[in-house]
């Protein structure tokens, strides 16, 4: 997985086919758990999503390990109906409502509230 995330962030990096992120407070566009390609950033562009399309397609090529689609989930932040629309056809995947959770932590906009946290603080001291 490795070989995948550093071919990645040198596509994304260097910006050739991949839009830039808003801000710069997001320095890692891609997240490794295990032997799972977990977290890709991207811009709601149909360009994007065919950059990473093909990113896995040379990946699956050089290394065996083939996308399962079915699996895949796009979580839409702040893009319209037509950006949802138009990912949906460059790259065909569930599409989940955000705020969501990612391994078992909720992801927010904002800060968490101290209601939303203590739960998960309250779990990992047990």
């Amino acid at each position: 997985m490795n070989p995948l995330l550093c071919f990645h962030r040198r596509v994304c990096n260097n910006n050739e086919d991949c839009s830039p992120l808003p801000g710069n407070t997001i320095l890692h566009r891609a997240s490794l758990y295990a032997d799972d390609l977990v977290v890709v950033l991207l811009s709601p562009k149909p360009q994007d999503f065919n950059c990473i399309a093909q990113i896995l397609d040379l990946f699956a090529g050089a290394s065996g390990l083939i996308t399962n689609v079915d699996k895949c989930v796009a979580t839409p932040i702040r893009c319209t109906d037509d950006m949802v629309a138009a990912v949906q056809d460059a790259f065909p995947c569930v599409i989940s409502p955000f705020p969501c959770k990612y391994l078992g932590i909720p992801l927010s906009l904002g800060r968490l509230k101290h209601a939303e946290e203590q739960p998960i603080v309250d779990e990992v001291a047990g």
